[in-house]
């Protein structure tokens, strides 16, 4: 694999490459604004393709995307593991209760207000992953239009 070396200076690259990883760029942004997956697995596979195909800038992009796309993906099934689990309580007592014969949902406040709280701070993650993606994303091609690497 090549590696990058910020102190050499290199030529432009193709335009080619440049053009597939702006492809790469809109398939991640179409696929976390979107809430779709599979625009930004096709982004994921270019980056991966493109990786170590030329020792320039570009590949400090492809290794940005690839930790975008893998630390979101943690931060979205971390997020929404907190409020499947939180909710499993509440989830848990409507089952029991259509099993009685009278079918009432009894449910402590104990229970209901540690499900809203574990939720809301699933949500506030899954919007913070959201956010830093997209701020990720801009900053990524920001620095690709000037042609310079990203940390």
């Amino acid at each position: 694999m090549n590696a990058y070396d910020p102190g050499t200076v290199d030529a432009v690259p193709p335009t080619r490459e440049f053009t597939a990883l702006w492809i790469a760029y809109g398939l991640h942004a179409i696929g976390f604004v979107s809430m779709l997956i599979w625009p930004a697995i096709i982004g994921l596979v270019i980056n991966y393709a493109k990786r170590g195909d030329s020792a320039s800038f570009l590949d400090s992009h492809h290794r940005w995307l690839i930790r975008t796309f893998w630390l979101a993906l943690l931060g979205y099934a971390l997020s929404i593991g907190l409020v499947v689990a939180s909710a499993w309580p509440v989830v848990a007592a409507a089952i029991r209760s259509a099993t009685t014969p009278a079918g009432t949902l009894s449910i402590d406040w104990e229970t209901l207000f540690a499900t809203i709280g574990g939720a809301t701070v699933g949500a506030i993650g899954i919007v913070a992953v959201w956010a830093w993606v997209i701020y990720r994303l801009i900053r990524g091609g920001l620095r690709l239009q000037e042609a310079r690497p990203v940390p």
